[in-house]
């Protein structure tokens, strides 16, 4: 039986004043054994404003091996004006057992979405063989 896992994802936007958006953010996080639906960000009280962060808990039905990518999207509200986005970076902490540190893994992205511009993935600082970046999608 698959075990769900927990993420806690933090998602940082630049400090510059025009680096907020009213955009809806989409975000996926893409592992060796599978990946996330896209979740929403930024609901509620949640603002992509210059030089904030918004965190969301990710709980996964089923176990998405080693963390490879996470994938940005960003939509347009009806109402709001249509502004880009400019992420600085998403960090991505998987709590552990009660005697081991989390596993921390941050996707620098430092680039403008806009919301017609489609899906953007980032990858981790960590360095990883092309070998161990293969998904196994055959379970």
């Amino acid at each position: 039986m698959a075990s769900c896992q927990d993420f806690e994802v933090t998602v940082h936007t630049s400090p510059g004043l025009t680096c907020g958006t009213f955009s809806r953010l989409w975000l996926n996080l893409i592992g060796s054994e599978g990946e996330t639906p896209p979740i929403a960000v930024n609901k509620g009280d949640c603002q992509l404003l210059p030089g904030s962060s918004c965190a969301v808990l990710v709980r996964t039905e089923a176990p998405l091996g080693r963390l490879l990518l996470v994938r940005l999207r960003l939509d347009a509200r009806t109402g709001f004006p249509d502004l880009d986005w400019h992420c600085s970076r998403v960090e991505v902490c998987r709590p552990s057992e009660p005697e081991k540190d989390p596993e921390h893994q941050v996707f620098l992205c430092d680039q403008w979405l806009r919301p017609a511009g489609g899906d953007v993935e980032l990858r981790s600082g960590k360095c990883a063989l092309t070998l161990e970046e293969k998904r196994n999608l055959s379970k």
